[in-house]
Order: structure tokens, then C-alpha cells, then sequence
């Protein structure tokens, strides 16, 4: 299975549902929170998600540039073992 069918869903509709999941819950439980404010926790949630996903996006890279895998990589994903 490519990394790429995983990753590329993963990053952009993590990024949103988690950008919106905080608004509504950030909407609902503190309602007095400035909007501002609001956008600031939601778009640190997205960052956070994406930076999670990093090490996803790394192995996707290296796999299709036709490098070889590292060495600690499970042999089902190795091209050239």
C-alpha cells in the first residue's frame, strides 16, 4: 500500500476536522471567548496534526524518490530488499 493513499487524506481532512472540532468545542464550552482567540487554538490544533503526520509524510517522500528504505523499516514496505 502506498504511503501517499494514507497520508494525503490524513493531512488535509485531519487538518479541517480538527481546525472545526476545536471551533465547536471551543464555541460551546467558553462562549465568551473572543473569536480571535477561538482561531488561534484551532489553528494550533491543525499545525499540531500536521506535525504529527511528519514523520508519514517523510517515509511517503523517501519511498518515492526510489531511495531506499531505512534500515528499521518493515519488509513489506522495502522496494529494494
Amino acid at each position: 500500500m502506498s504511503f501517499a493513499i494514507i497520508q494525503n487524506p490524513l493531512s488535509r481532512f485531519g487538518d479541517t476536522a480538527a481546525n472545526t472540532g476545536i471551533l465547536v468545542a471551543l464555541g460551546e464550552l467558553t462562549p465568551n471567548m473572543p473569536v480571535a482567540t477561538q482561531t488561534a487554538f484551532a489553528s494550533l490544533g491543525g499545525a499540531t496534526w500536521r506535525i504529527a503526520l511528519t514523520p508519514v509524510d517523510t517515509f511517503k517522500t523517501t519511498l518515492q524518490a526510489g531511495h531506499r528504505a531505512p534500515p528499521n523499516t518493515p519488509r513489506m514496505y522495502r522496494r529494494n530488499t
